[in-house]
């Protein structure tokens, strides 16, 4: 069952029945699994068309370009074939899947961020000019990367929780349900990691308040 036939099924179902669906496409995947790790590639195709858009937004979500998030998503898929057999709960290879695309777009940033040239290494190698400086400021407020940037910080348990919860907008019983906890726990774990994304992005906020307001000037 693809993702767009769950979707439209979802309409005008009851929770229960939503749930139903949810588990039913976990058993489906289970079974995909289960082939492609007996050579069947074909099934692992399938896996990745019913995926692919997924992966490409949650690469895009931490490296903010088009081009590269498709070659995360690539990367993704060569990674999870040749890994399979390492997976040993069938039924949670889309959290496994989400798990391997966040790490690999989190690696990709840190080869970007050990290849770009920082503005001091610019002001000492005196190549500073207006468009250097506007691009490392732009760079430096982009809110989603200074988010992503604060949610790395955080444990991996806790950094899938919050991917799925705001990045794939995951509701609190399905991302249980893939981790296999309760959803009270989920609740618990996107509040905790809230408080500390509100107490990192604080002096960020207040200096983009002076800003627009004209105080501290």
């Amino acid at each position: 069952m693809s993702q767009a036939t769950l979707l439209t099924k979802a309409v005008g179902t009851s929770r229960k029945e939503m749930v139903a669906m949810v588990m039913e496409q976990i058993q489906e995947d289970a079974q995909l699994v289960v082939s492609a790790k007996n050579g069947d590639k074909i099934a692992f195709g399938v896996l990745v068309e019913k995926y692919r858009k997924r992966v490409m937004a949650m690469a895009y979500a931490v490296v903010q370009d088009t081009h590269m998030a498709e070659d995360v998503a690539q990367e993704v898929f060569v990674k999870a074939y040749r890994n399979l057999d390492k997976l040993r709960e069938n039924e949670k290879f889309c959290v496994w899947l989400s798990k391997i695309t966040y790490a690999s777009a989190k690696d990709v940033m840190r080869k970007k961020e050990r290849e770009r040239v920082t503005l001091q290494q610019m002001i000492k190698d005196q190549s500073l000019t207006e468009e250097s400086v506007a691009a490392c400021l732009k760079e430096e407020r982009d809110l989603n990367k200074i988010v992503m940037g604060v949610i790395s910080e955080m444990p991996e348990n806790m950094q899938v929780v919050l991917v799925m919860r705001f990045f794939d907008r995951l509701p609190y019983i399905d991302i249980a349900e893939f981790l296999n906890v309760s959803k009270d726990t989920i609740r618990g774990m996107v509040h905790r990691g809230m408080q500390y994304i509100r107490k990192r992005l604080r002096p960020f906020m207040l200096k983009e308040k002076g800003e627009t307001t004209g105080e501290g000037i």
